[in-house]
């Protein structure tokens, strides 16, 4: 089986992350594989094919709409800037922020 949400640690470690923050996101990616994997088959069966897979696709839409709308964009920018965007709500001018005291 490959290895799940390998991107997004990479995006995570960034030296300073620590492996506690590596190690809960590892934990809910895992979590969240089993309970597809296991309702998966009983969706199968309470709902046919064609319903089960249409459940997982009515998620994914609402999933990328909710990213669409509330997640900004960070591309681009350092993880100090990004801490910056969560921390203030809002996007920093490049210029602007000063990652020293972020």
């Amino acid at each position: 089986m490959p290895e799940r949400g390998s991107a997004f640690h990479k995006q995570l470690d960034d030296g300073n992350t620590g492996q506690f923050a590596l190690s809960i996101a590892t934990t809910a990616i895992w979590i969240f594989a089993y309970l597809a994997d296991q309702f998966f088959p009983l969706m199968q069966v309470r709902l046919g094919n064609s319903g089960a897979f249409l459940a997982f696709a009515v998620m994914a839409a609402i999933n990328f709409i909710f990213v669409l709308l509330f997640v900004p964009e960070t591309k681009g920018y350092s993880l100090e800037q990004i801490s910056h965007i969560w921390l203030r709500r809002t996007l920093p001018d490049a210029d602007a922020v000063n990652t020293d005291t972020c």
